[in-house]
């Protein structure tokens, strides 16, 4: 987690194959893997779980068309 590619304000993204990408399949896979370490990390729990929440909550920032209540596949 903690050598993963990120936007400058912490959001998960990818430098390929364009730079500062976000993709919604990272949403659903990347996200609960985070919060899934919360239940193997005794002294971590709390951090690996606000990281899930705070990556939701950036990620469906951008991704998020209230309009059309949807989410877009790529930013």
């Amino acid at each position: 987690m903690n050598k993963e590619y990120r936007l400058a304000d912490g959001t998960f993204a990818r430098n390929r194959p364009q730079l500062n990408t976000l993709w919604l399949d990272d949403m659903f896979m990347g996200i609960p893997a985070v919060a899934q370490m919360s239940l193997y990390a005794d002294k971590a729990q709390a951090k690996h779980q606000a990281e899930a929440v705070r990556q939701f909550l950036q990620f469906a920032e951008r991704m998020f068309i209230p309009e059309k209540g949807l989410y877009r596949h790529g930013w």
